[in-house]
């Protein structure tokens, strides 16, 4: 949408959840948009939200009516929602995560919306046992998706391909690990592991890792929402550009909040077939729990994984502007204030 003037409509789906939050809180006194309507299933946040001035609509994407109603009159859709997690029923993340993408594109079309962004994830890239090292939107996927989650996705990926081939504009980002203030999965479920006395460092703790801050994610959003022709059809890693070893990273968060990281190790084979055992017991039971171990945590504890940014640098003009130390300072500052009083 390079070279238009004109005041922008957007609606933001998830926009109760972690970065569809933070996107709002950015455009809603933008000046490039004359409406931001917000969708999610969370009223309490959503009036927030209506607090901050931008409308809010509680609803499922799962209902045609629904996502027909509240994209009318829209220009460009931010596709934030999704059900992120690395166990689960198929259906759950299908309904989810392709469903609710298919809904959306087709009352795009419907309603004549310009563009989607949307939100995907480097979960698709995930094999097993390896390092990954500088992996690009240009890599050859594993054959077999990790979990569920990442097959959704990538399900999800597939359906906007198609449609911007028949005439829908799309942009897909892949941002990896996002850390901040409101992450309410990484650090959470590792600072929660540890107060149970479930967190070892799995192989030898030396694995590095691309993370990517939240407000850096907003960053790559915003400029795909104006990107210019060239940048649209395509898909996007989106990082800090600064790999940095997982369990030194995790240590300075624990430095800054007061918990001691154990040092207590496990090698990555016997952490990875205790996995396998869970998830196998937890199929074999159709239990809706998730297993204390999966594979897919496994591997993204124990190894290596980075990806390459350049196509995001070359066409949407990408920049990381904040390092992943000012992330964590800022994650640290808010989890201190929402737990000050527990």
């Amino acid at each position: 949408m390079s070279g238009e003037n004109k005041q922008l409509h957007i609606l933001v789906t998830g926009a109760t959840g972690f970065v569809g939050s933070r996107l709002i809180e950015r455009i809603a006194s933008d000046g490039r948009f004359l409406k931001v309507l917000s969708t999610g299933r969370d009223e309490q946040k959503g009036e927030i939200l209506v607090s901050q001035g931008v409308d809010f609509e509680a609803g499922d994407l799962t209902e045609p009516k629904f996502v027909n109603r509240i994209t009318q009159n829209i220009d460009v859709i931010v596709h934030c929602a999704a059900l992120a997690a690395p166990w689960g029923n198929y259906q759950h993340f299908y309904d989810a995560n392709v469903l609710s993408t298919q809904n959306l594109i087709d009352a795009a079309k419907l309603n004549k919306v310009k563009r989607i962004v949307h939100i995907s994830s480097p979960s698709i890239y995930h094999t097993l046992h390896g390092d990954q090292l500088n992996v690009s939107e240009l890599d050859i996927l594993p054959k077999k998706m990790i979990n569920n989650y990442a097959a959704t996705k990538l399900e999800a990926e597939n359906l906007l391909k198609d449609a911007f081939h028949r005439g829908l504009e799309t942009i897909i980002l892949r941002p990896r690990a996002i850390i901040g203030r409101g992450d309410a999965h990484i650090m959470p479920r590792i600072i929660s592991a540890h107060k149970s006395g479930r967190l070892y460092i799995i192989g030898d703790g030396k694995n590095k890792v691309d993370v990517t801050s939240v407000s850096n994610v907003v960053d790559a959003i915003d400029l795909s929402i104006f990107a210019p022709k060239q940048a649209l059809g395509h898909v996007f890693n989106i990082t800090n550009d600064a790999p940095i070893a997982l369990w030194e990273m995790i240590e300075v968060v624990f430095d800054k909040l007061d918990l001691n990281l154990s040092q207590r190790k496990v090698p990555y084979f016997v952490a990875f077939n205790i996995a396998r055992l869970q998830e196998w017991k937890a199929t074999l039971t159709r239990s809706q729990k998730e297993p204390t171990l999966t594979r897919y945590g496994v591997g993204v504890l124990s190894k290596t994984m980075t990806l390459n940014i350049h196509k995001a640098k070359n066409l949407l003009g990408y920049r990381p502007r904040q390092s992943n130390l000012e992330a964590i300072e800022e994650f640290v500052s808010w989890w201190q204030n929402q737990n000050a009083s527990s």
